[in-house]
């Protein structure tokens, strides 16, 4: 989570695209990944509230996944 901020403003402020691809096993922690930083910088100040916002970008094309298993 390096570059956690860097990373929330191209999705923020630049409509940035998310794909994920891989084994399925995995795709739950970056999902997780992207809560945490929903929370961090979003100001989303619970579990339920940055789900809610990932599942948001995921109905408007902006957080794919292609995952195995």
């Amino acid at each position: 989570m390096a570059n956690a901020s860097h990373v929330w403003n191209l999705i923020t402020e630049h409509k940035a695209i998310i794909y994920i691809c891989g084994a399925g096993y995995m795709s739950k922690d970056v999902r997780r990944a992207f809560e945490l930083m929903a929370q961090s910088f979003g100001g989303y100040a619970c579990d339920d509230q940055a789900s809610e916002y990932i599942h948001k970008l995921a109905e408007q094309g902006q957080y794919n996944k292609d995952v195995l298993g």
